[in-house]
């Protein structure tokens, strides 16, 4: 069987924990962290694109006021569609077609594990 032209894609939050023989059959591709600028427009493209799956995003304003945006840009782009779900519904029950930041919860990077003072 000729598997030549098969191709794989891989994801690792960290390549060191890849164990080096799978890595050595990897074209290592290293992705940086959007900037804060790239940040808000992943959240706006999100909000947009959320608003557009569903009947009841006609209801709400075609874009984040930007304070919100920049809120949201402080989280990871696999937690801001449950953000924005929660924070669209808090606007929605105050019967605001626009999101406030205080809409918005659990925005924020976690916290490492571990205890604070």
């Amino acid at each position: 069987m000729n598997l030549s032209a098969l191709r794989w894609v891989c994801t690792s939050n960290d390549h060191r924990r890849v164990h080096p023989a799978l890595m050595s059959r990897c074209t290592l591709f290293e992705v940086p962290p959007p900037n804060p600028v790239e940040a808000e427009a992943i959240a706006q493209q999100i909000y947009k694109d959320l608003l557009a799956e569903h009947p009841w995003g006609r209801h709400f304003a075609p874009a984040l006021p930007s304070d919100v945006a920049r809120l949201l840009s402080e989280a990871t782009p696999r937690d801001l569609g449950r953000v924005l779900r929660d924070g669209l519904g808090a606007a929605a029950l105050a019967g605001r077609m626009h999101m406030l930041v205080g809409d918005v919860r659990g925005s924020r990077a976690r916290p490492s594990i571990g205890f604070s003072a």
